[in-house]
């Protein structure tokens, strides 16, 4: 998987029970929408359709989804407000 822009080399430690959450989100850097300001891009959060069709292709039919994508809704809202402070 490509590294997004301005991501480190640093480590970080995924459980094993949230693997397919991570891997889920990580794929969806091109599902992101976003809206043009005179002076930003404002990111308005992950087209849904998109994420749902990423998730079709990457999980296990075995894979838990409603749990994936309610992890995955976790992480959009954590990661909007450092999306939008680092567009401002």
């Amino acid at each position: 998987m490509p590294e997004p822009e301005g991501s480190s080399d640093e480590s970080v430690e995924v459980w094993g029970e949230h693997w397919d959450s991570f891997a889920v989100f990580r794929a969806c850097a091109t599902q992101w929408k976003v809206a043009g300001t005179a002076f930003a891009l404002l990111h308005l959060g992950l087209d849904y359709p998109g994420v749902e069709a990423l998730m079709r292709n990457l999980l296990s039919d075995t894979a838990d989804r409603r749990r994936v994508f309610a992890d995955v809704l976790v992480m959009e809202a954590e990661a909007l407000p450092i999306l939008n402070e680092a567009s401002a």
